[in-house]
């Protein structure tokens, strides 16, 4: 299934979180939902929106753990569509690292 994301002038919004803070990352606590937490329309629109509330209730479909205080730490980032990156956390503060328009090995 595919999933939406928000495009603008050619680059995707990614969440990230801006606060250090428990060791806990949005995106990067939930590997098996990464992609979802850090680029689902719906939640990028709902913190655009400054209602991380909303935000929390929808990353909840996936994530159970998700409460509104990790929503309200969420900053978005830009990426040029189609850019390779991956985030990065240290105790709780994430940051984006763009890898470039190649993809990662895998083995």
């Amino acid at each position: 299934m595919k999933m939406n994301k928000i495009e603008k002038d050619g680059k995707i919004a990614v969440l990230v979180s801006s606060e250090y803070g428990l060791g806990l990352g949005w995106s990067t606590t939930y590997p098996e939902h990464r992609e979802f937490l850090c680029m689902d329309a719906g939640i990028v629109q709902a913190i655009m929106d400054n209602a991380p509330d909303e935000a929390a209730n929808i990353a909840r479909r996936k994530c159970a753990y998700i409460s509104r205080f990790d929503a309200e730490k969420l900053i978005i980032e830009w990426v040029d569509k189609g850019a390779s990156f991956e985030i990065n956390e240290y105790d709780g503060y994430e940051s984006v690292h763009i890898i470039g328009n190649r993809e990662y090995m895998k083995a």
